[in-house]
């Protein structure tokens, strides 16, 4: 969770950015115009405008790509970029050119401004999760867990994401909470490496800038 240390960020380090939850069935830019947004932040090294880890409702977001070392314009050039060098650009369970990102800039990845209405706590036993991460063949050896109060969010559908302050790697994950009777649920995340394919990609297109 400490992130990683980056010559190309302006304070020598990358972090992990908060976690995002949409359940608007709205974009991501129109959610969070709206303060519409839920966001957890776990990460307390991050640039995050969030003064405290924990859940916040009514979240606006901002991204701080450009102080950690992604020099690229926007998400439609960093797409470019990567499948130019041979790539396939993605995010998670979206497209890399799914219109629910705007591809004119950089998607938020630190909560501007919210409400804090919960902790999060980090899951340190995984083994009674049931967690299975093979359907998307990761290969990786580190994952981290988190939970919040599961009555501090609404049922529904919901579109996540969450990426490093740099925005390489961004995830995105389409899920569904239904009501259950467990008072928390526990959002599994995969690192697989994110942070270290990050720093060999920023490198990469801090050199193509």
């Amino acid at each position: 969770l400490s992130g990683t240390g980056s010559q190309y960020a302006h304070d020598g380090h990358i972090a992990w950015g908060d976690l995002f939850m949409n359940f608007t069935g709205q974009s991501l830019d129109a959610a969070n115009n709206a303060g519409d947004l839920f966001g957890i932040r776990f990460a307390s090294n991050n640039e995050s405008d969030a003064p405290s880890l924990g859940l916040y409702s009514n979240v606006t977001g901002k991204d701080v790509v450009r102080a950690n070392g992604l020099l690229l314009d926007d998400l439609a050039d960093y797409n470019n970029w990567i499948e130019s060098h041979g790539g396939d650009p993605s995010i998670g369970d979206l497209s890399a050119t799914d219109p629910y990102f705007n591809q004119n800039r950089h998607i938020q990845n630190v909560i501007a401004s919210g409400t804090r209405i919960g902790d999060v706590n980090i899951v340190d036993d995984l083994s009674n999760l049931g967690l299975d991460f093979g359907q998307f063949g990761a290969t990786g050896n580190h994952t981290f867990a988190l939970s919040v109060d599961r009555e501090l969010l609404p049922d529904g559908d919901f579109l996540a994401h969450l990426g490093p302050e740099c925005d390489n790697d961004v995830i995105a994950i389409d899920g569904e909470l239904e009501e259950v009777p467990e008072p928390t649920t526990a959002l599994a995340l995969g690192a697989v490496g994110l942070l270290v394919g990050a720093s060999r990609k920023r490198r990469q297109a801090d050199d193509a800038s």
